[in-house]
């Protein structure tokens, strides 16, 4: 339940390393969007704006409790 927006593009290729989709979402969340043209690139390029690299399940644990409500 983390106060950031997320994402939920789920053919991103950086989503297994990006806190913004392995977030634990609130009951009230918010994402962004990517046009069907901006996730093209991103596959592309492996380069995402909004990427918020993450290296373990231990990171996410620790980011989540410091974005938590």
């Amino acid at each position: 339940m983390v106060d950031i927006t997320m994402c939920k593009v789920d053919e991103c290729p950086l989503r297994e390393n990006c806190f913004r989709y392995l977030a634990k979402a609130a009951d009230y969340q918010t994402y962004f969007v990517l046009k069907p043209e901006e996730i093209d690139k991103v596959k592309q390029t492996e380069k995402c704006n909004e990427f918020w690299p993450v290296s373990s399940e231990e990171e996410v644990e620790k980011l989540n409790q410091y974005w938590r409500d």
